[in-house]
């Protein structure tokens, strides 16, 4: 087989395996060339190519000039590759970066052809390459003093696959910078990746998923994926270049181009699951809600939700943001269907809500939420959890009462609201059970203190603004017995003075209510 070498193109590709196990055969066996050995199916697929072929084969004298070029260049760190004007590179996965530097170059190698010369037939590609190991490797078509080399077998298999020829050369150092960049300078911020129970929970929730529109080989959860940049493995480059229509897509975008993604579900009348920030205040935010056609999930943060696929550490950004899944569509059929069902919001389109205990608890609700699992807001164990949250901080009734009553009208997933809730009703019978609801003015004070304090001061024509502004607003509370709300929304505009009296009229207090007067506050002249 060696002395048909130069007559058989691929002789040095197709007898390496037989050579390796005849000098491990040769080694168990003390030299002994008389001994048995047996063939791998390997090898006997190798000697089963000679048979077929010996016949045939040919081997050009001079190889004719490379038709593409293409540097690549290896580190501890990651893998860089450069074919004209395009680059690609990537991290290496924690298993891979402990391999030796020799089997880290061919690999290289490997992942620069699957992703710059996945469509290419019927070419002499030329490798250039700072290692010169990797240079003999790819020229002799292997070796038999590395083993871990023979990723080489690859290399040759994937290029004669698209009938390639393969040629390297060695390229200086300080010449190959470009290459050198991609293998040692990544952009961490953008390579992340969800925890894999998180995804499968959306998986059987949602799923199953069909295509990652956003990922690499390292951080994919789907097996058909697109990259960023040519990736080996990746079913295309860029995401807007294709149409998203076709398969349920998952999707973890960069988080500027999130108004373009769902510019292009809506126009690819696409559906899938979308992962992005809660971030109300964005300009994109009321257009996702508005493409919503099931609840968003919250995801744990507790659980460290993110992390680094070349090392699977928290990803840096996962304690600064409340990340959340949503099932979207671009189907304005589907979207209405969703926005039907829903509850009705209580006030109109730019009013303020109302600075009450029930907005304080919504605030509340929420950051439960957040802190909490993978779940549907309104859940009937997490409404419980998060009651139960409430009476270990030490609340009461009244106030975990608050609490239930500004829950109460959500729709909690089964036949009855939650304030209806039987289980809820009895967790709310057992807090009253112990720990019943107090009078709040339990102390009594002398007012008298105060008006003895106010009595050393000078007379107001000669008090400061300040001091008069907080003589009469103390004046005027223990003279109504008002609460500070009704203190705050007092008002010369609303004021009506009499030969006896000062009256203030209130639009909206705390206590009001539809179908009953507005209050009235009064001060009468003192005797």
């Amino acid at each position: 087989m060696v002395s048909s070498a130069p007559a058989v193109e691929l002789c040095m590709l197709l007898y390496r395996t037989l050579e390796n196990e005849n000098i491990d055969a040769l080694k168990q066996n003390h030299g002994n060339f008389d001994a048995r050995m047996e063939l791998s199916a390997s090898a006997k697929s190798d000697l089963q190519w000679w048979v077929d072929n010996i016949q045939q084969s040919e081997k050009k004298i001079s190889p004719p000039n490379p038709d593409i070029v293409i540097t690549t260049n290896a580190s501890k760190q990651g893998w860089g590759a450069v074919r004209d004007h395009h680059t690609t590179g990537g991290r290496w996965s924690p298993a891979e970066a402990e391999k030796h530097l020799n089997e880290l170059e061919l690999q290289a190698v490997f992942f620069a052809s699957c992703s710059l010369c996945d469509n290419v037939r019927n070419k002499h590609i030329r490798i250039l390459s700072d290692h010169t190991t990797t240079v003999c490797y790819i020229n002799n078509m292997g070796g038999s003093i590395s083993r871990a080399c023979n990723i080489i077998v690859k290399i040759w298999q994937f290029a004669l696959e698209r009938c390639n020829f393969l040629s390297s050369a060695h390229l200086p150092g300080k010449q190959n910078m470009l290459a050198d960049r991609e293998s040692s300078m990544f952009n961490d911020q953008t390579e992340r990746i969800l925890h894999q129970d998180i995804f499968q929970k959306l998986s059987l929730l949602w799923g199953p998923f069909k295509i990652d529109l956003f990922a690499s080989r390292l951080n994919k959860q789907v097996c058909t994926y697109v990259s960023r940049k040519p990736d080996p493995g990746a079913t295309a480059v860029d995401a807007f270049s294709i149409i998203w229509d076709r398969k349920p897509f998952y999707a973890f975008p960069p988080f500027s181009p999130i108004h373009r993604c769902l510019q292009k579900i809506t126009a690819d009348k696409a559906e899938g699951v979308i992962i992005v920030p809660m971030w109300p205040t964005q300009t994109h935010y009321p257009g996702l809600m508005s493409m919503l056609i099931q609840w968003p999930r919250l995801l744990p943060r507790k659980e460290n939700p993110l992390r680094l696929p070349h090392s699977q550490k928290s990803h840096p950004l996962w304690t600064k943001m409340q990340l959340m899944a949503c099932l979207v569509s671009g189907i304005a059929l589907r979207q209405k269907e969703f926005r039907k069902n829903q509850e009705k919001l209580c006030c109109s389109h730019g009013e303020n809500l109302p600075g009450t205990s029930v907005a304080y608890i919504s605030k509340k609700w929420t950051t439960f939420c957040v802190k909490g699992t993978l779940i549907h807001m309104t859940s009937v164990n997490n409404v419980l959890k998060f009651l139960t949250l409430l009476y270990e901080s030490g609340l009461g009734h009244s106030s975990i009462n608050t609490a239930h009553s500004a829950l109460s009208s959500l729709n909690c997933g089964s036949t009855c609201l939650v304030g209806n809730h039987p289980l809820i009703c009895l967790f709310m019978r057992g807090v009253y059970s112990s720990r019943p609801t107090q009078s709040h003015y339990t102390i009594v004070w002398d007012v008298k203190v105060v008006l003895d304090y106010f009595r050393q001061w000078k007379d107001n024509e000669e008090l400061s603004l300040n001091e008069l502004s907080l003589k009469t607003t103390t004046l005027v509370a223990l003279a109504s017995a008002q609460r500070v709300q009704s203190l705050h929304k007092l008002d010369l505009d609303c004021m009506t003075q009499e030969n006896d009296r000062i009256a203030f009229k209130f639009d909206v207090l705390k206590q009001s209510r539809p179908s009953v007067k507005s209050p009235i506050m009064e001060l009468c002249a003192y005797p």
